[in-house]
């Protein structure tokens, strides 16, 4: 099982197509970093389901680093898996943890109020390079994982994404 300090970070805010309620935490008998997304529960997470009018790669691409011509994503789910990247970039969480250099150079307001979520600790964390990255969640937040793989890819190309159930309308390819 898990132990209370292999908790990275937790926070169940959920705000309409801004945020959903995630977690990081370490799995040092998988010898795992694994982020977690949580599925639709409440009536703001049906809005961002909602919300498929497909979006264009390409900001997201020139942005974190890959090609997004010609590529689309459901707009709720971008626009989750853009702030939850940004908001983890922003601390340094996973290249702490996992002992790499941020490549992508993003300047990222955290006052702004898509980035005010609680802090992540970055303190203590614990020695996990030569770990796994896995990206996993359920319905709504296996979108957002898959989405949240292909912004974090370009860094981070070992990443996994295991989800459940995650709607067919995730990507255009």
């Amino acid at each position: 099982g898990l132990n209370p300090e292999d908790v990275i970070y937790a926070s169940w805010i959920d705000r309409e197509g801004i945020v959903i309620p995630y977690a990081v935490v370490v799995n040092h008998k998988l010898k795992s970093v694994i982020i977690t997304c949580r599925g639709s529960l409440s009536i703001n997470d049906i809005l961002t389901d909602a919300m498929v009018k497909p979006k264009s790669l390409i900001q997201s691409g020139k942005r974190w680093g890959f090609d997004g011509r010609d590529s689309y994503a459901h707009t709720g789910f971008l626009q989750i898996a853009e702030n939850i990247r940004s908001h983890l970039q922003a601390h340094g969480t996973l290249h702490k943890l996992l002992g790499k250099t941020p490549v992508a150079k993003v300047d990222i307001d955290l006052e702004n109020e898509k980035y005010r979520l609680p802090p992540i600790k970055a303190k203590n964390l614990p020695h996990c390079v030569g770990y796994k990255l896995v990206i996993t969640g359920h319905s709504l937040g296996g979108g957002v994982a898959a989405t949240l793989s292909l912004l974090l890819r370009p860094e981070f190309p070992e990443v996994r994404c295991i989800g459940f159930s995650a709607p067919g309308c995730v990507f255009n390819k």
